[in-house]
């Protein structure tokens, strides 16, 4: 009977030890899945930051193109005022002469007087 014992007891220690073998592997199990869980979580984090960010993005890279926009618009305005003023010089040349000419002549006359 003492070799039936031995065999039982040895039967209780190998099952004992499959038993926290299973436990241990079942313990891991949880840790992993809680730890897949977490790493969900950052990576979903992350996904609404850079949704976020993209969003910021566009917008700023619309505000930079009105920008952009207006300041060519003004750039074409200071060229079309530019160009006026080249145009009219001509006029304010002559009319500066011309008034420079009667300058001449009231002296011219009022030094032969």
């Amino acid at each position: 009977m003492s070799n039936n014992n031995d065999r039982l007891d040895r039967i209780e220690a190998v099952v004992e030890s499959l038993a926290r073998s299973v436990l241990a592997i079942t313990n891991d199990h949880q840790q992993r899945i809680h730890t897949i869980e977490n790493v969900e979580a950052v990576v979903e984090s992350l996904a609404r930051s850079v949704e976020a960010i993209a969003n910021d993005h566009g917008e700023r890279i619309q505000t930079m193109e009105e920008v952009v926009n207006r300041v060519t618009r003004v750039e074409e305005g200071l060229t079309r005022m530019l160009t006026a003023i080249d145009d009219d010089r001509p006029t304010i040349l002559r009319k500066l002469n011309t008034i420079e000419n009667k300058l001449d002549s009231l002296l011219e006359g009022n030094q032969n007087n």
